[in-house]
């Protein structure tokens, strides 16, 4: 996590649980609990879609560096065994580093549910009218800011699960790329 997500979350716990503050979670405030809890998860899909933008960039470094090396044309001589072998194995990581960069796309596909009517959830504020909204009975805020809540942390966990499936494909496809680079420099050399 950054320093100023931190540094803002300190803020944010400060400010909610100052009773001296109105709307603070200990001065009685409706759903100041719920919303310190949104802004939490928030968070942790931010720090999700970084993680993703980082991963992107080392799958595009990855495959540019790499490719170029694999020994593709030097495999088709006959009798070239180790070319061949290096060819494969780039090829796997070639396709690794696609099943990562198809489990990172799909961590930043926003994919809501909704678990019920929430006015702090966009989807539902943009299908709704200004009288639907405004209609809401007094209690219905602590619930409608808690439905928000579980479906932020449903955002946050689809993302996060993409990212350790990208994560368990993207070290393998490292490794075949050093290996393959390794035999098309070697077969590259030729006999020495």
């Amino acid at each position: 996590m950054s320093w100023w997500a931190s540094d803002r979350i300190r803020r944010d716990a400060r400010r909610l649980t100052d009773p001296s503050r109105k709307g603070s979670v200990d001065s009685g405030g409706e759903s100041t609990d719920a919303q310190f809890v949104q802004s939490m998860l928030q968070l942790t899909i931010t720090n999700a879609d970084v993680k993703t933008s980082v991963l992107v960039a080392a799958i595009a470094l990855t495959f540019g560096v790499g490719t170029p090396a694999i020994p593709f044309e030097q495999a088709l001589v006959p009798g070239a065994r180790l070319a061949i072998a290096g060819a494969v194995l780039g090829t796997i990581a070639i396709v690794l580093c696609g099943v990562a960069g198809f489990y990172l796309v799909l961590s930043l596909r926003p994919r809501m549910r909704s678990r019920g009517f929430s006015r702090y959830s966009l989807p539902d504020i943009v299908a709704a009218s200004v009288d639907e909204l405004t209609e809401r009975g007094a209690g219905t805020d602590r619930r409608e800011a808690w439905i928000q809540v579980k479906n932020l942390a449903d955002i946050s966990a689809r993302k996060h699960a993409c990212i350790r499936r990208a994560l368990s494909y993207y070290p393998m496809s490292v490794v075949l790329m050093v290996v393959s680079a390794a035999i098309g420099i070697i077969v590259r050399a030729g006999p020495m």
